[in-house]
Order: structure tokens, then sequence, then C-alpha cells
């Protein structure tokens, strides 16, 4: 009796609903932590977490959906509204928090992702090559990417996986379908393996299509090529609609070990009012694949700087500012900022996106009745983004061991200073220059290749944390300029800086009215938060983490000074507290200014010389093992109920 009552619970949990569930209205999504630690709990394997959250299901009529991504102990749940066994939201909060095997949950809420691609009204059909000025310009050979030394070295991206997070690939498209890689594709829409757009007239959802094109599109003279044409790319289809902290956290931790690189086209709104970016789960996504991703050397996690204009600010978006990722902005085919380019002390590199005023991107697109499968005008950051991803595949293509901090140092020391009589150009104390719209210059591959052939890795991440700092009274009032500062002699391990972030607790009436900046010990000052006109939020600034790159390879020692200017006639600004967090190495400046000068050196090369001892591409010798995302999917899902039910066969107990 009790073995047939397993197989009719085994019936019943394989058929609960798996279809796409992302644009109902009254479902609601739990996102829940199990407890690792708990006394009551006999052992924290994987099986018996999958039991445990089966349970927790079935105690609250909720439907488990799967586990998030690759995030050990994190599980999905949902429910239409008021169907869960009668409890309010408010009491399954409350039950949920009281749960012994409960460490964290949170109802997801909607979270609107906009995808950066500036409209054009024209369109140019039947592309060819020669329009891919970005990769060769035949008009002016300094003004483009600098590929075709790398192509002539048979470097193509072979052997990387480049991700794009989007709303789906049309990967059966001609110019894509030989480099699709599905081992690491996954719709977290839909929830299954196939991440092909929804179909829509006017068709909207041909942006993954065409950062799919600019990174990977093969050689076959049917559009044009990618920048990495011999990199298979994988698809992850998260954005159609609004979306979630669940559903982002598993599209940044999908397939980890099969994808090397993620690049994203999105971010949060562009309006010049917004202040948003991962959540708690997407962070946790994030940090995991730099620490865990591509068998711990890191995923590389490339975003679109934004399209906001000057009017924005790329540090209000979380994912550009993120340490973990790597920010490319766009210029415009005469090395100009686009009428879109986004300031932000944390970009980090441009790459071409074009604009409706200038020469836009040439690359795939939707393929239908009334499509060619090609375009030749994707502009944005969005056109920007996979570009860089592209030139990133074709750097671990020639030493895959770089790790995520590797390429983001290589791509600081490889790029080009465009327009160099430009005043907004700085040059620290270390050597870097930098500049708010173009971040460390136009990325070249030619550059960032013959310099990972020879790198030398970077020892291990290390980061420094100060004390809160809050005025005598724990509040400060901004009348028209608050300056804090902080004297730091001690950091840790962080002798020679990389990222700079700086956590701010501010109260305001009309947020847009700040500036902030942040002064370095070595004089070298970054804006860190723009004013806005458009920004009227009475919120302030709730602990959010601004950052730079400008202070890169400078030591940490000496006098920090944070600065905050209070631009309208309000001044009713309340600093609560602030901290600085400092992200570097135990490298020393000397061994900074080696890096430098060996960069020089390798950028007036015209050979490309393999340094590196770096083996074959270690996925070529073993893999290894690999949690698919967001797993519930019918058979991962019926692999954790036939586990659960195997456990409770043995032992109807948790205790």
């Amino acid at each position: 009796m009790l073995l047939l009552r397993q197989i009719v619970v085994l019936v019943l949990l394989s058929s609960w609903p798996i279809a796409s569930l992302s644009k109902e209205s009254n479902i609601q999504w739990w996102a829940v932590q199990l407890k690792e630690d708990s006394n009551r709990i006999k052992a924290t394997s994987v099986e018996y977490l999958d039991k445990v959250a089966i349970d927790i299901a079935r105690q609250y009529s909720l439907k488990l959906y799967g586990r998030i991504g690759e995030l050990a102990n994190y599980y999905l749940y949902y429910s239409s509204v008021d169907s869960h066994a009668g409890h309010s939201v408010l009491q399954l909060n409350q039950k949920l928090q009281n749960h012994p095997f409960i460490q964290w949950h949170q109802l997801q809420e909607n979270l609107v992702r906009h995808k950066r691609q500036v409209e054009s009204p024209i369109n140019f059909p039947d592309p060819f090559y020669p329009d891919q000025w970005h990769l060769h310009n035949l008009r002016d050979p300094n003004h483009d990417i600098n590929v075709t030394n790398v192509w002539n070295h048979n470097i193509t991206g072979k052997d990387v996986v480049v991700a794009i997070i989007d709303d789906g690939v049309q990967w059966k498209n001609e110019d894509l379908v030989d480099n699709y890689e599905p081992k690491g594709s996954w719709d977290v829409i839909d929830n299954d393996d196939d991440p092909v757009p929804a179909f829509a007239y006017p068709q909207t959802n041909y942006h993954g299509t065409r950062c799919a094109g600019v990174a990977s599109a093969v050689t076959n003279q049917y559009c044009g090529v990618g920048v990495a044409y011999g990199s298979k790319f994988s698809a992850i289809r998260l954005l159609d609609t609004t979306t979630t902290d669940a559903k982002e956290s598993a599209a940044f931790s999908t397939k980890s070990q099969t994808n090397d690189i993620y690049s994203c086209s999105w971010g949060p709104l562009d309006d010049g009012k917004t202040v948003d970016g991962p959540r708690e789960l997407t962070k946790k996504a994030i940090l995991a694949g730099v620490t865990n991703g591509r068998k711990k050397l890191g995923n590389i996690f490339v975003v679109a700087a934004g399209n906001g204009g000057t009017l924005d600010d790329c540090n209000y978006d979380g994912f550009a500012n993120s340490v973990y990722t790597l920010t490319i902005g766009a210029v415009t085919e005469n090395l100009s900022p686009t009428p879109y380019s986004e300031p932000c002390s944390a970009m980090h590199a441009v790459a071409f996106g074009g604009s409706s005023g200038s020469a836009s991107i040439t690359t795939t697109d939707w393929k239908s009745d009334r499509n060619s499968g090609c375009t030749r005008s994707f502009t944005g950051t969005s056109a920007a983004a996979p570009m860089a991803a592209g030139i990133v595949a074709l750097m671990l293509s020639t030493n895959f061991c770089l790790t995520w901090r590797d390429v983001q140092y290589i791509i600081a020391l490889s790029s080009v200073k465009i327009r160099a009589n430009d005043n907004r150009w700085m040059t620290n104390t270390a050597g870097f220059h930098h500049h708010p719209l173009f971040g460390f210059g136009l990325i070249s591959a030619w550059n960032a290749v013959k310099l990972a052939a020879t790198w030398e890795n970077l020892p291990p991440s290390q980061q420094w944390q100060s004390d809160n700092y809050i005025g005598d009274s724990g509040r400060v009032l901004i009348n028209n300029t608050h300056t804090s500062s902080v004297n730091v002699n001690f950091t840790g391990l962080v002798y020679t800086l990389e990222h700079v972030v700086v956590s701010v607790h501010l109260e305001h009436s009309f947020r847009g009215n700040i500036e902030i900046y942040i002064r370095c010990p070595s004089g070298i000052e970054a804006k860190l938060a723009s004013s806005r006109t458009t920004d009227n939020s009475r919120e302030g600034f709730n602990n959010w983490e601004f950052s730079t790159v400008r202070c890169w390879g400078e030591s940490p020692y000496g006098l920090w000074e944070l600065r905050i200017v209070d631009t309208g006639s309000r001044k009713d600004g309340v600093l609560k507290s602030w901290f600085l967090r400092l992200f570097g190495s135990t490298m020393l400046t000397s061994d900074v200014a080696r890096k430098i000068r060996i960069a020089q050196e390798v950028s007036t090369s015209d050979s490309l010389q393999f340094n590196s001892e770096c083996p074959l591409n270690p996925r070529n010798v073993t893999d290894g093992a690999e949690t698919s995302i967001y797993q519930g999917n019918p058979l991962n899902l019926m692999c954790i109920v036939v586990s659960y039910l195997l456990s409770r066969f043995v032992a109807d107990s948790y205790y």
C-alpha cells in the first residue's frame, strides 16, 4: 500500500503545470532559501534539500517550480492568488518565516527591464560583409575594432561559448544555426530548452537574434560574420514581459560550466529617474558565476552601459556599476559619443553602436515572410555589448586560463584612447587613462588578443571595507556642499586598486538634485552620481552602491574624500551614513607599472607571441559536472520527485 501511495504521489507531482506562467497576472512567485546548518536536518545534500522543498510545497499548497539556477539550497514556488490553502499573502509570509527549515524567503515582484537598442527609422535590406564597417572599415581603417589581424592568425573564438541573455534567439537563422549551442541554452519564461522568441506582429522580439549575430554569426556568405565567428553561442530567453529577481538570477547562472561569457544588452529603464539593478538573488548568481563558473576561472558578464544620454548616468544602473561586470558604452563610426551615450565613472570601455544619425551595425535579424533575416539598422549599446563579448571570446580562445579579472585588466590596458584632445580624459598616477563616456578607451581585438597571449595571471582578488561613517548625531545635514573624509592606512591585502565602491545612505526630497564625488588619495576625482532634472524621487539613496574604475592601479593608502553637492534650492538633504569597499590585489605599484609597460610594447608589435603557460581549453580535457538552470522542466522535476520518494520510502521523517 505504501508503494502504491508513492506511485500515486509521483503521478500527481509529475503532472504539475510546466507551461509558461510568465504573463499570468494572478500568479505569485516565492523564492525560498533552505537552511544548511539546522540541527534538525540530518544532511544538506541536494537530494535531501529537494525532499524538504517538496514537503514545503505540499504543506502550503504551493507548486515547486524548481531550484533557482545553480544557487545552492534556493527554490522557487508559485501559486495562483489566494490558492495556497486559504492563507492570505501575509499569513503565508508569516508561516514561511516561522518554518524551521527556511532561512529566507521573498515574494517576487515584477521588474521592468529595457532592451538597450536605439530605434532607427532606416531599414536597409540585403546586407553583406563590406557593410560591416565595425569589423573592417574600408573608409577609415582606424575606425573599427581592429579584428582582421586576429582572424588572420586563425583565432575565431573556437571552443568558447557566448550566452545571449535576451528575448530569445531565432537560432535557426542561416547565419546562426551552425554556431548554436543548445547545451548552454534555456527559456526562463516558458521553462523549456528552446529559447526561440515569441512571435508578434509587428515583430519586437528580434533583439536577442541581432545580439547573437554581432558576437557569433558564422562565415557562410549569408548575411555577414560575427566578431568571433568560430565561437558558439547559447540563448537564454528572459525578456518578453516583466521579470523577477528569481528569473534574472536563473538567467545569470544558466549552465555556468558550458557558457563562458554572458552578454546582456538590457537593464533598468534609461529614463533619467530610475535607480535599479540586480536584486539579492541575482547578485548571488553573478557572484557565484565569477567565483565558480568556467571551472572557477569565472564567467565574464558583459553588460550594456545604457542609452540614457547625458540626462542619465550608468552608476544608477546596478548591472552596469557592478564590480563583477564589464560595462560597455558606444561610439559612432567617427569615434564620437553617440547621442544616447551615458557618462559613468564605472565605464570600462566602448565599442561601436552607431545611431540613427550615423552608420549602424549590420547583423542577423528575425527572419519571416516580411524580414530577410538580416539588418543594417542595429544600434545602441545593445550592439556594442555583444561586440565586446565577441572580442572576449577571441581572448579566451587565445588563452582560456584568463580569469574574469584578467579579462577586465587586459581590456583596461589594451583599449585605445580616442579623441585624445577631449579635456574629460584623465590619466591617474598609475598610468591608466579614463574618460566618463569612453572608459579606458575603444576596445581593440588585436591589442587585447596579443596581450592575452602573453598574459601572466593576476594574484587572487582581495577586498577591504571601511567602517560605516556617520555624523556625531547619526545624521549630517547637507546645505550646499558636504565633505566627509577618512584616512586609510590599512587595507588588508589590497595593495593596488581595481574597483572602488562607495555605499551611500542619503535622504532628499528631490533625488535628482544630488551630485556625489569621491576623491582618491592620489587626488584623482570620480563623479559617482550626476544630477538628473527628471529624477524627482523622494527616496534618496538607500545604501546604494556607486562604483568607479578611475583609480585603477593606484595605491589605496591616504585620504579619501566624499563630496556631496546639492544643486537644487531645497537644501533638505541628510547624509545618514557611507562606507568604502576597495577591490584589488597584492600587486605592488611596481607590478602594475610592469604590466603597463608590457601592454605598451605589445600594442606596437605586429606579431603575436604566445608566452602564456595556459594548457589547452580544459573543457576539451574533461567536462565538469553541471546542474541545469531553472530546473523546473519535467525531467528535472521528475528527478527531484523520485529522489524524494525513495528517501520517504526508506524513512518517512526528517527527524
